[in-house]
């Protein structure tokens, strides 16, 4: 099947398009409502009114007179006298100085990670920013200056020997420690004082940074794991400088670290720009050599038919009509929103020379240059589905979906039943309709198709006559052979499958009276029953990356008797309405989806935030989420 055959559907508008997001420096998410924003905005300017009260009271200074101004400057006074810190002895001040710009560090973080989108190696640089003011700047940078270029000239050496991560972490651990002793041991000799001073950097700063740098060199790369250092270390720096006014200023108000908790809020609410994020990718294809250098995100080529156009002569039947009014903007908008750079193909004979300039290979590598979304129909003939799947194949283009060989199957009704039932999975009794008579195999009521029109809308036949009229119909619109199968009473499910080596469901949906339940009300064991034919029926058909398997459980059991591998992302369809019960978002789903089709081909693709567990018996596809900020 290539979409759900439910009441009510219309393309239309199941594929309008999402509202237009909101564009300019100022982006509200629209997570926290306007009552929220107030209560942020009184709490935020709550110290200002603190602080404007604290002044009052001071003696040195000269208060303005207006109404209320006594009440104001007796309260002032009571904060002085019961809520300061002046109390502590000059030499404490320094550590609870510390505590004090933790809040502000902080805001700074949030601050160059959302606005800006520099992804430092999480909070050290805080801890960096402390060790500076141990040590001193120059000793501090001497200092991590090695380490991080000791950490880069053992790496391969480390590599080769095959150690496991916590060992390679470990023995760089060790090394930053070495370099600190040697340090020590050499500074009397060459009587520096610059030496001396990195004896006296705080060691467990150290191993955290050299920590971060050896995690992101395996996860990601050399270029990212310099990049997201020095921007830590520069971070690091602002900090530090920052720490003796801002440090003295909070000393005397601590009420603004308030002001600095609902200042990461609002950033986080209308400031989340990322504007600088794609750099580290582009830095990395600049030094490869990969032109050009700039095109930043993962590419993905959304392939449908829309035009019918495409091709030299009319040979067979054409594709359905009906695939070419859907639209596929919210596809887009998802996968963009997805962190995609999306553009829409036709899958016709131009496909292959726009897709060249598009998602070219690498250059010395050869791999694929992008991934190729695959919601094509074919343009004419029987195997219409294998069209531009064999056509990818033939190119070197990286795919989702069925290869040519599995489409083939899935294309054919009696080739597909058959296969389930070698296979082992239970499907209702069927026939390939010789004559005109009812096959004596077979007991109404019953349900005729075309054998190679998986998406042609089956023919319910319940008497002789109705039998007659269905066969007739069917051989003169398509000309082909039809195949009957009986149509066994049961609760009819539909159960998506993602992935490939061990394919996971998403929760079941049940169709009753033209109306989606999801998660359908079965037991452990009935669940565990359907969950097995669908992963037995996915394997056995060859699918690959994501289906929608049709399951009807009958009194003996669960049958299978269809399986849809495109035309699934209709905004109200079975397979959006199980993810969203599993937790996925639309862009979230489509990621997941390209994500575990990249792999395939040995391709990385982030994975999307791991979704909620829903309640009930039913096993979500809780994935991992992208590594932590």
């Amino acid at each position: 099947m290539s979409r759900d055959r439910e009441p009510g559907y219309d393309p239309e508008l199941d594929e309008a398009p999402d509202p237009p997001r909101p564009t300019g420096f100022i982006r509200h998410k629209g997570n926290i409502g306007p009552v929220a924003l107030t209560a942020l905005a009184v709490l935020g300017l709550l110290p200002v009114a603190l602080a404007f009260c604290r002044v009052l009271a001071m003696p040195d200074v000269s208060a303005p007179s207006f109404p209320g101004s006594g009440l104001l400057s007796e309260f002032g006074r009571t904060l002085n006298l019961s809520f300061s810190l002046e109390w502590m002895p000059p030499a404490d001040r320094p550590s609870i100085q510390y505590l004090l710009l933790l809040p502000v560090a902080a805001l700074m973080v949030a601050l160059v990670r959302l606005t800006f989108g520099i992804r430092v190696l999480g909070f050290r640089a805080i801890l960096i920013a402390i060790g500076f003011r141990e040590s001193g700047f120059m000793p501090s940078l001497i200092l991590m200056a090695i380490v991080v270029g000791t950490i880069i000239a053992i790496r391969p050496s480390i590599r080769k020997m095959k150690l496991p991560l916590y060992a390679r972490i470990t023995v760089i651990l060790c090394v930053a420690a070495m370099i600190m002793v040697g340090a020590v041991l050499l500074a009397p000799q060459l009587r520096s004082e610059a030496i001396w001073g990195v004896a006296f950097f705080p060691v467990i700063i150290l191993a955290m940074l050299a920590e971060g740098i050896a995690r992101t060199l395996e996860s990601d790369n050399l270029v990212t794991a310099i990049w997201r250092a020095g921007w830590t270390i520069l971070l690091a720096i602002v900090i530090a400088l920052v720490t003796p006014p801002i440090g003295g200023f909070m000393f005397y108000f601590p009420e603004f670290m308030l002001t600095s908790v609902i200042a990461i809020v609002i950033v986080s609410e209308f400031f989340d720009l990322r504007l600088l994020e794609p750099w580290p990718e582009r830095l990395t294809r600049f030094f490869e050599g990969v032109r050009p250098w700039y095109h930043d995100k993962p590419r993905i080529a959304l392939v449908r038919n829309r035009k019918g156009t495409g091709f030299v002569g009319r040979l067979g039947r054409p594709a359905p009509e009906k695939y070419r009014k859907g639209s596929v903007q919210r596809l887009v908008d998802a996968l963009r929103e997805a962190g995609y750079r999306v553009k829409v193909f036709e899958g016709d004979m131009t496909l292959l020379r726009e897709l060249l300039a598009f998602i070219p290979a690498h250059p010395r590598r050869g791999t694929p240059g992008g991934m190729v979304l695959n919601l094509s129909t074919g343009v004419q003939g029987n195997a219409r589905f294998t069209q531009v799947p064999a056509m990818l194949e033939m190119a070197g283009v990286a795919y989702s979906g069925p290869d040519p060989n599995a489409l083939a199957r899935l294309c054919d009704r009696l080739t597909l039943l058959t296969l389930l039932r070698e296979a082992g999975v239970e499907t209702p009794d069927f026939a390939l309709v010789d004559g005109a008579e009812i096959p004596g195999e077979l007991e109404l009521p019953l349900m005729l198709r075309p054998r190679f029109e998986p998406d042609a809308r089956p023919r319910a036949v319940r008497d002789e006559r109705e039998w007659t009229s269905a066969l007739r119909r069917i051989r003169r619109r398509y000309g082909q052979e039809v195949v009957a199968e009986e149509l066994p009473a049961g609760r009819e499910l539909r159960v998506a499958l993602l992935g490939n080596d061990d394919p996971e469901c998403l929760p079941p949906v049940e169709i009753r009276e033209g109306e989606k339940h999801c998660p359908a009300p079965l037991s452990e064991e009935e669940w565990r029953q359907v969950r097995q034919s669908a992963r037995d029926a996915y394997v056995a058909s060859g699918c690959r990356d994501l289906a929608l398997v049709e399951v009807r459980l009958t009194a003996a059991g669960p049958m299978v008797d269809g399986i849809a591998w495109t035309g699934l992302f209709a905004r109200r369809g079975s397979l959006m309405t199980a993810a969203e019960v599993a937790g996925y978002s639309y862009a979230q789903m489509l990621r997941r989806l390209v994500g575990v089709a990249a792999q395939r081909y040995g391709g990385r693709a982030e994975p999307p935030a791991a979704p909620q567990q829903p309640a009930g018996n039913v096993v979500s596809l809780a994935d991992r989420r992208a590594a932590p900020e």
